[in-house]
């Protein structure tokens, strides 16, 4: 991985040239991670800086967040959104969702009833039901829990069948067997958004389900926030700081003349 903020004009130079599509996280990259991610919100500085990209680029969120969540998290017009991890889809004004099929709802609806035991069972677990997935996070439950709690999140999955376990930063994400991801969402996205010309892609996210997006968009820019070995995005911002810092620069970079 290359130091995004040391090769910042090479990145500059292609959006320049071709202009860009820009998609991004939200939890750990349009926003700082909190403890309860109900409370998760852009700091005034990033909607300030992300609305005026927004007015010269195309920009698209991208999360598992469900679609009415995020979207009340980020209110600002022009900007389309991806939710539940390709499952939810706001572009151009309208709300496309994704046909579930039957075993698949079945068994959401059945794992649904039976973990949700989990979390009164174990302390610190926050259950996060967004219709067409579940969420577990537990980053507040003892340490020495951790292993336990995945183990039998992930042996109900396999037991349900039709269901597929997605684990994140203390999260587990329960999805429907179906071949939907931030990989084929931002794919999609950037087909929708692309009109004349080839604007390049760009992918900014921080968890382990944005891998999916990074490797999809191997032509494209992929910045991860947080140095990793094992990513498969091209650059890396060290911080969540660092989406703020490309943000500004990438406003200041294009007075020169607008672009959408």
């Amino acid at each position: 991985m290359k130091d995004a903020k040391i090769h910042i004009d090479a990145i500059l130079a292609r959006i320049r040239k071709h202009g860009c599509i820009l998609m991004l996280d939200f939890d750990g990259t349009l926003a700082p991670l909190v403890p309860d991610p109900a409370r998760a919100r852009m700091r005034a500085s990033t909607r300030r800086a992300l609305e005026a990209v927004a007015r010269c680029y195309l920009v698209a969120v991208i999360t598992g967040r469900a679609l009415s969540d995020v979207r009340n998290r980020v209110p600002l017009r022009g900007v389309s959104f991806v939710g539940n991890h390709g499952l939810e889809q706001f572009v151009k004004g309208k709300i496309r969702r994704v046909r579930i099929p039957a075993a698949p709802r079945r068994a959401l609806d059945t794992i649904r009833t039976r973990l949700r035991p989990l979390a009164r069972r174990h302390k610190g677990i926050y259950f996060e039901d967004k219709v067409y997935s579940l969420s577990f996070h537990y980053r507040h439950s003892p340490r020495s829990k951790h292993a336990e709690i995945r183990a039998e999140i992930v042996k109900a999955v396999r037991e349900t069948g039709n269901l597929r376990a997605v684990e994140g930063v203390f999260v587990i994400n329960i999805l429907p067997a179906i071949r939907r991801d931030k990989g084929t969402a931002a794919r999609e996205m950037y087909a929708l958004l692309a009109k004349k010309g080839k604007p390049a892609p760009v992918f900014i996210g921080d968890d382990v389900t944005d891998e999916d997006a990074f490797r999809v968009l191997r032509n494209g820019i992929t910045i991860r926030v947080g140095k990793s070995t094992s990513s498969a995005a091209k650059y890396y911002f060290k911080s969540r700081a660092g989406v703020d810092r490309f943000l500004k620069v990438l406003i200041h970079d294009t007075r020169r003349g607008v672009r959408r």
